[in-house]
């Protein structure tokens, strides 16, 4: 067994052989060769999966609350605020900015990669549970103007 390079073979390659093998440029793949393009769509993709999850949620009084009574919601984050909002609105908001900003991205894309196009399908899918939200917390006196 030959050992050369960090490659484990059962019969000796030439040094030039040795050195072309992917084992050989391992340290010198750039971290974004190391990440798969299929871990950043999935996390893109269960960020929305978790945007409408959490939007579907918050329709029910009993997690999201009413301008009456607290929700699971008020209750699990009260101590937390930023800038007075809940970090759950805070998080579909700024969330929702991103997914916007990369449905223009992936609109470019969606001609020639199916991929794309599934993502755009669910950025839309994901600004109309964002909508959905935004009636819903001016609706039901959640968020008051004055």
């Amino acid at each position: 067994m030959n050992s050369r390079c960090g490659v484990a073979s059962f019969r000796p390659l030439p040094f030039t052989q040795l050195c072309e093998t992917k084992h050989m440029a391992r340290a010198d793949i750039s971290l974004h060769d190391r990440v798969p393009k299929n871990l950043v769509q999935g996390v893109f993709r269960g960020i929305i999966v978790l945007n409408v999850i959490l939007v579907a949620l918050l329709w029910w009084p009993w997690f999201g609350g009413t301008a009456e009574r607290v929700g699971a919601v008020d209750l699990l984050l009260s101590p937390f605020r930023l800038g007075g909002f809940r970090p759950d609105c805070v998080w579909l908001v700024v969330s929702t900015f991103f997914i916007a900003t990369s449905l223009f991205v992936f609109l470019f894309k969606a001609s020639s990669s199916g991929t794309a196009r599934v993502n755009v399908y669910l950025c839309l899918i994901e600004l109309l549970a964002f909508c959905s939200f935004v009636y819903r917390i001016v609706k039901s006196g959640l968020l008051d103007f004055g």
